[in-house]
């Protein structure tokens, strides 16, 4: 299969919205575009017949999730998922990388406890690593975003790192 390089989008760019995968939306590479469509779950419940005239006008995206949705797979490509980024595994790692024992040990508690994600993000400002923690929270993605790429065959603009 041939690669397709896509306009205007750069792995920075892909890496930077797959931060929103845990905020509860899935997100789509439009290939002819290179525009990143997030559609959250609200866009993705039917709507009941009584409730289609509550349909905003104002709503972001000018593309339907039924264009979306019923592509023929080419043009609309859905990026990883929260289950394929697995965040929990990047925080772990993350933990286990810390120099100082006791910081990582306090992180990966913090990820066992109940509320693992506002947990570890207090510990991680609690002990001054919000900057370590986006650097390598990004670098992670960015990793994830590449191989996305090249499972799809796209080749992007630009030095990946």
């Amino acid at each position: 299969m041939d690669s397709k390089l896509i306009p205007s989008v750069s792995i920075d760019d892909i890496a930077i919205s797959l931060r929103m995968v845990s905020e509860g939306a899935d997100l789509y590479l439009d290939t002819e575009t290179g525009d990143i469509i997030p559609i959250t779950e609200r866009e993705t419940t039917p709507l009941e017949p009584e409730d289609e005239d509550k349909i905003e006008d104002d709503q972001e995206s000018p593309i339907s999730l039924m264009n979306i949705t019923d592509n023929d797979g080419k043009r609309f490509l859905k990026l990883p998922d929260e289950f394929e980024i697995q965040e929990i595994e990047i925080m772990k790692h993350f933990a286990q990388a810390q120099e100082d024992q006791r910081i990582g040990r306090a992180l990966e508690q913090a990820i066992h406890a109940a509320g693992a994600f506002q947990n570890f993000r207090d510990e991680v400002e609690v002990n001054m690593l919000v900057k370590n923690w986006t650097e390598f929270q990004h670098h992670a993605l960015k990793k994830i975003a590449l191989d996305w790429c090249a499972e799809n065959n796209i080749t992007l603009e630009g030095d990946p790192f």
